[in-house]
């Protein structure tokens, strides 16, 4: 239930699952950050401990993360707030239709140009209708060109050594790509494979996607 799924990322957030958590910048940041126009609005979706918001904020960009736990970016709150940087924080639950709904439509609403979004290693925690919301949220914020980068663990990386378990499933890109043309994505970029996103021990076979949303 989404009661569960967000208990456990509280409990992972608030440190009581003894898991220490990273504070720079990722890997796929870095390499967003490399394809992003000057001054671009972005949206960090599943944000977690809001690091990567921050680090775009300080990039010259203005950055919103979201997530579906309130406790994931409550220090990066403080910290965007210390340090006087464009990032902000806000919840939503890409399990209810109408937080996905209402927050779309802010987020559309009077805009000259449409953000880009960003998920990090959001995609392979969510069942499948999480991830159809995701989508629709896709195409409601970004319609008429606005892109959207992607980074989750793929099928392969299934039977590949863990640092940490959680809430995963490990997907095909294929599929995803499916999933991304049916709701009227466009796939402009496709690189999969280890060596994007290593973490500590760990090596994991990731894919990214640039998508441009069209219709």
């Amino acid at each position: 239930s989404s009661t569960k799924r967000r208990r456990h990322w509280d409990r992972l957030y608030r440190g009581a699952l003894g898991i220490n958590l990273p504070e720079g910048p990722t890997p796929f940041a870095e390499w967003t950050l490399m394809q992003l126009e000057p001054g671009t609005r972005v949206v960090d979706l599943g944000c977690g401990n809001g690091r990567d918001t921050l680090h775009l904020a300080t990039q010259g960009h203005s950055a919103i993360g979201l997530d579906f736990s309130t406790a994931s970016f409550a220090d990066a709150r403080r910290k965007a707030a210390a340090l006087g940087v464009p990032a902000t924080y806000d919840a939503v639950n890409l399990y209810d239709f109408r937080s996905v709904v209402t927050y779309g439509a802010i987020l559309a609403h009077g805009q000259r140009t449409p953000p880009s979004l960003y998920a990090r290693f959001l995609l392979h925690t969510l069942e499948d209708d999480g991830r159809a919301n995701l989508w629709s949220f896709c195409d409601m914020v970004l319609r008429g060109r606005g892109r959207a980068y992607f980074e989750f663990r793929t099928h392969r990386d299934r039977v590949l050594p863990h640092t940490y378990d959680g809430f995963r499933r490990y997907l095909h890109p294929d599929q995803v790509v499916a999933e991304i043309e049916s709701a009227g994505g466009l796939v402009d970029e496709r690189v999969e494979g280890q060596g994007l996103a290593a973490y500590g021990e760990e090596d994991p076979d990731v894919c990214r996607l640039v998508v441009t949303w069209q219709r």
